[in-house]
């Protein structure tokens, strides 16, 4: 069974297909590209947060019901959009230095802010 999965898998110069090795043309496709990720995620982020503040107008001009719909449609649209898209990007947006550190900061504010009222739970 090995010798069919190797004959099956190595190439006419000896080498195995579907490995990457980390010389040659191919290492540069194997680097991770963060910054394609801070646009994926910041193109639905631009979109969303404007809107919020149409809503907030539509609002202001007595068009209560529809202002309210639209600022609940824009807060589940980031919620479930823009939320899942950072889950997804975050690990490559970890890799730049600038995001790591402004990340590290605001979970040490978020756990510094909470860690009273983790006292406070009954388990």
């Amino acid at each position: 069974m090995w010798q069919t999965f190797q004959s099956r898998n190595i190439a006419h110069n000896g080498k195995l297909v579907g490995r990457s090795t980390r010389d040659g043309p191919e290492a540069n496709d194997q680097k991770p590209r963060p910054y394609p990720s801070l646009l994926l995620l910041a193109v639905p982020t631009a979109t969303v947060e404007p809107l919020k503040l149409v809503a907030l107008a539509v609002a202001g001009k007595g068009h209560w019901i529809t202002g309210t719909a639209m600022i609940v449609a824009c807060y589940l649209l980031s919620l479930c959009v823009v939320e899942r898209l950072f889950v997804i990007v975050k690990p490559k947006l970890l890799i730049l230095p600038w995001f790591a550190k402004l990340w590290n900061a605001v979970t040490s504010v978020r756990t510094a802010f909470f860690a009273p009222f983790r006292k406070l739970r009954v388990d």
